[in-house]
């Protein structure tokens, strides 16, 4: 999994595959593995290489150790995912 660097104008992201079956009017199918683009990941989370990290190791990556992670890099900015609660009426 590649991972773009944290910086100016920079996303965390992993790629998005998919695969992709057309089936033929012959009976046969044919089976396409294609990348269908990218998604955000959030920092820390189980998929990002810094998950699991000791904080020294965090510190010769140039992150800051005592970060809690949760939130995602995008072009560059951290963006946090806030969630909404409204009571019912």
């Amino acid at each position: 999994m590649h991972l773009a660097l944290r910086g100016h104008a920079q996303t965390y992201k992993a790629p998005l595959y998919a695969t992709l079956v057309f089936s033929l009017e012959g009976g046969g199918s044919v089976e396409v593995d294609r990348r269908v683009g990218s998604v955000p990941l959030m920092v820390k989370s189980r998929h990002c290489h810094l998950y699991g990290m000791s904080q020294s190791q965090l510190v010769k990556m140039g992150e800051e150790p005592y970060e809690f992670g949760g939130y995602f890099i995008a072009n560059g900015n951290e963006k946090a995912v806030r969630l909404l609660s409204m009571q019912r009426r």
